[in-house]
């Protein structure tokens, strides 16, 4: 499933969990990926928005606005997959260096979970 299919479902889960699908439903704009749809809560378009802890952060800050951990138990998990297309060294190497420690520390303070 394309990662904005997998976000809505999401988004639709955890509205249905919190008993408020049916009633928010006609009032749903859907943002065009992501940044489309944080355009639309930070410019106060909507009056909130799914969008990731990783839009809202920055780095050492706290985030803006306020925001809400959506509970993992609300939504099935959205899994992130990497693709080598082409047995290059640079980007084998670039794939290795997205399994090291260095960039699970990174991809984890941005608010993602990891396998």
């Amino acid at each position: 499933m394309e990662g904005t299919a997998c976000r809505a479902r999401a988004a639709r889960e955890v509205l249905q969990a919190r008993g408020v699908w049916e009633e928010l439903t006609a009032r749903l704009v859907r943002g065009e990926g992501l940044g489309h749809t944080f355009h639309f809560v930070q410019s106060g378009n909507a009056e909130l928005g799914f969008v990731t802890y990783a839009q809202v952060k920055r780095r050492g800050d706290a985030p803006r606005g306020s925001w809400w951990d959506v509970p993992q138990a609300l939504y099935r998990p959205i899994e992130q997959q990497a693709v080598l297309l082409e047995d290059d060294p640079v980007a084998c190497t670039s794939l290795a260096s997205l399994r090291g420690d260095q960039a699970r520390t990174i991809i984890a303070n941005y608010g993602y979970r990891l396998p």
